[in-house]
């Protein structure tokens, strides 16, 4: 009865290590049913064979070994009954190096099939952008061997389907790709046609980043070796850390300029730039060697992520209103971020979020970084709004000032010297429209008098500041004339230097001066009339003191001769 039990107990444990495909059980997730062993000791397929080696069994949806230079084989059992050709779909793009064993037919022999990230695109048996090999149909169970090594991250989930199921296939997957892929060139696209706008380096951060992101995962989904270097190997190998590196130089740029932290937070602007000068060697090392660079960006990011998100969170609390939108990119990317790494460990199962969380994550925040950007052209077109209500209040109390004061006003190009604008009291002046004013130099409205314009003083001289004014008599269109008064000082309008020229009507104070010119003149004429009068009258008198003498002296003359006459007759 015990060695029935035993039996059963090993024979159970035999069946539950057998993939059976049947024709309607495809495709079917092998990770569970396959066995691996590390390879220390660079061992071949005949030594794999043997009973010695230890194989171990993951129980797990997704095999994750991280960063190892290891080999590492792997074995697994099929029973195939259905009536199908089968496809084992290894879909790590980045495995650098994949040998296949089948059996050939004959007795304990094996054919072998090469693969990997460092052959060319065009060596693989089928042209899939994954690891696909195919396994022809044999009757009973067959044994199957994979040895795999890789620089990267041994990540495995590998599926076996029917030849049948590659359209079911592709129609699960294909959509989302593009879909993701659409997402982003529109959004590359988008952010390329405001920075032709604006010119704002803000914009080239950003599509560094959503470029980086769609080259990281061209590389890392295999569409950029099917499609765009298949014939490069080394490419496929080193695009993928290249864009990551990419992607933290571009966050940190972008952070530092969206929030402007140079003048508002500087210990975050000195953080952010300690993992970009650690990204900038990392990018050069990249071009070089990928191993050593996917191993390196993977520790910078540990750096990269937490001052990266600390940074947006200290600037949210401070009330910057972009940071609230770097909050919320951050925290649905690391809610996907941990829920793959779940998946990947065996945690969790695979559902949607964690097969399509690294896409989702990184375009939600390509999404969440542009409408960062959008907010923030919103909120200066509603602050311009603002600016140019305020602006148009100003103006409506400049031009009142400008049009109510009772002297004319001239804004004047201080180079051509010709009139820009004149309010209305300036208009009346000269008894002229708006339009027969502006664009005329005030010397043209000067009296037509050649000795006159001659020495016509200008008003360049005011540019300088601190001239005097003068006055200079000009002509009306009714061709009536009048004096004015004209100083000017310089001004800067709308960021242009500009003279404003303040003209007075004096023809009253000039007339007024005349009339008392000419009182002054008829008093100077009175009062030199009166002292002529004064000088006539002394003289008169000093002339009657005069001839009373002589008069006197002729009475008292005559009365000696007539008393002489008398006395000698």
């Amino acid at each position: 009865m015990k060695i029935l039990l035993i039996s059963l107990m090993l024979f159970s444990g035999i069946n539950e290590n057998i993939i059976v495909i049947n024709n309607d059980t495809s495709p079917v997730k092998i990770t569970k049913y396959i066995e691996y062993f590390e390879d220390t000791s660079n061992a071949g397929i005949d030594n794999i064979q043997g009973n010695d080696i230890k194989w171990q069994r993951s129980g797990k949806n997704t095999l994750n070994f991280g960063f190892t230079h290891s080999v590492y084989w792997f074995r697994f059992t099929v029973e195939n009954n259905s009536d199908s050709d089968l496809l084992l779909d290894i879909n790590n793009t980045t495995l650098n190096s994949i040998e296949f064993y089948l059996p050939s037919g004959k007795e304990a022999g094996y054919t072998v099939r090469h693969a990997g990230d460092k052959y060319p695109f065009y060596h693989r048996q089928i042209k899939d952008k994954n690891f696909v090999f195919l396994i022809p149909r044999r009757s009973g169970r067959q044994v199957y061997y994979l040895r795999m090594s890789t620089t990267y991250t041994f990540v495995l989930s590998p599926e076996i389907f029917m030849v049948k199921d590659v359209i079911e296939r592709d129609n699960r997957s294909i959509p989302g790709f593009w879909l993701y892929y659409g997402i982003m060139a529109a959004l590359l696209l988008y952010n390329l046609f405001i920075f032709i706008s604006l010119r704002e380096k803000v914009y080239l951060s950003l599509m560094t980043i959503i470029a980086s992101w769609l080259l990281s995962q061209f590389a890392a989904n295999g569409y950029g070796f099917m499609y765009l270097w298949p014939d490069s190997p080394r490419i496929q190998h080193s695009a993928h850390a290249f864009a990551t590196t990419m992607i933290g130089l571009g966050i940190g740029t972008y952070i530092q300029q969206l929030l402007e932290t140079r003048k508002t937070f500087r210990v975050i602007h000195r953080l952010i730039w300690v993992y970009m000068i650690m990204f900038m060697f990392i990018a050069v090392a990249a071009i070089f060697t990928g191993e050593w660079a996917t191993r390196y960006t993977t520790l910078c990011m540990l750096y990269a992520t937490p001052v990266s998100f600390i940074s947006v969170t200290y600037a949210m609390a401070k009330g910057n209103r972009p940071a609230r939108f770097l909050f919320i990119a951050y925290s649905v990317d690391f809610v996907t971020k941990v829920l793959t790494a779940l998946s990947l460990h065996g945690v969790v199962d695979n559902y949607f979020l964690t097969v399509w969380g690294i896409k989702v994550g990184s375009a939600w925040f390509a999404i969440m970084l542009s409408l960062a950007l959008a907010d923030r052209i919103n909120t200066f077109r509603l602050s311009l709004i603002e600016s140019n209500r305020k602006l148009e209040i100003s103006e409506e109390t400049y031009r009142s000032i400008f049009n109510g004061t009772g002297e004319g006003i001239f804004i004047i190009d201080i180079d051509s010297e010709k009139i820009i604008d004149a309010n209305h009291t300036g208009c009346s002046m000269f008894m002229a429209d708006h339009e027969e004013i502006t664009g005329r130099t005030l010397e043209e409205f000067a009296l037509p008098d050649r000795a006159m314009l001659k020495s016509f003083p200008g008003l360049q001289r005011f540019s300088r500041g601190n001239a005097a004014p003068f006055e200079w008599e000009f002509k009306r269109n009714t061709d009536t004339t009048f004096w004015v008064e004209i100083s000017a000082n310089p001004v800067v309008i709308r960021g242009e230097k500009r003279l404003m020229a303040i003209v007075r009507d004096i023809s009253e104070r000039r007339r007024f001066e005349n009339e008392r010119e000419q009182m002054q003149q008829q008093l100077i004429h009175s009062q030199k009339m009166e002292s002529v009068g004064t000088l006539a009258g002394g003289i008169a008198h000093d002339f009657n003191n005069i001839l009373a003498g002589i008069l006197g002296a002729a009475a008292c003359s005559k009365f000696m001769l007539k008393r002489s006459s008398l006395m000698n007759p």
